[in-house]
């Protein structure tokens, strides 16, 4: 004759000469498992995204940021002028660069001082200036000649990714703030959060330990 199980109160009933023993524990196991992973799936994008911005500072703080000044120094290396198939990446030269950066207003400055070694060695000065509308290069005698549209756009993409204020935008989108679905990164799975704007979706993975956002991706047109 088979064997039944029922789970009634959490004891084993005896059905058709068997004792279904340990429906009690399976159950509370499952309970126990589902109260672990529920303060995790309560978290709203809202609520990740305030304790991203409280993480950087508070809301006071970055609303109150309108501009920065960032002084770098960068390295470049070319993968595809290595000797070998994925061999050692050639290495291209130095940039020391200056960026003054309006946030309030869309709009950057940046001082470009290059010592390329390869595949020519040279040195060049050059500042881009980009607005939410347009963008042109000057050279170091002081003429410019304005920015494609694509390099135009891509600039502001970027710059509006690695914008400290970004985190406000999400959390301005309102009814456009949406969860994403869970994201891999340097082999861990994060949650994350979407939103839209001018046209562009971020994506901001949230580490789970700093509140801070890991990593802001788009996808390309």
């Amino acid at each position: 004759m088979p064997t039944t199980t029922i789970f009634g109160g959490g004891h084993g009933k005896r059905v058709g000469g068997s004792v279904t023993k340990y429906a009690f524990s399976i159950s509370a196991a499952l309970l126990l498992a589902l109260g672990q992973l529920a303060p995790a799936q309560a978290q709203s994008p809202r609520e990740l995204v305030n304790q991203a911005i409280a993480a950087e500072g508070g809301l006071d703080a970055l609303r109150g940021l309108k501009a920065l000044a960032i002084k770098a120094d960068a390295m470049h290396w070319e993968p595809g002028q290595s000797k070998a198939a994925g061999g050692e990446p050639r290495m291209l030269g130095n940039t020391a660069l200056t960026i003054t950066w309006d946030l309030a207003n869309g709009m950057a400055r940046t001082e470009w001082d290059r010592d390329m070694k390869y595949p020519a060695v040279e040195k060049t000065k050059y500042t881009d200036v980009v607005t939410p509308t347009l963008g042109y290069v000057i050279d170091d005698k002081g003429a410019s000649k304005p920015m494609s549209g694509i390099r135009v756009a891509a600039t502001l993409r970027e710059l509006e990714r690695a914008s400290p204020t970004l985190m406000l935008k999400a959390l301005d989108a309102n009814s456009g703030l949406r969860a994403a679905s869970n994201q891999k990164l340097g082999g861990k799975t994060l949650r994350a959060v979407s939103f839209n704007d001018g046209g562009t979706n971020f994506t901001v993975l949230i580490d789970p330990q700093s509140k801070l956002p890991a990593a802001i991706r788009t996808r390309g047109r």
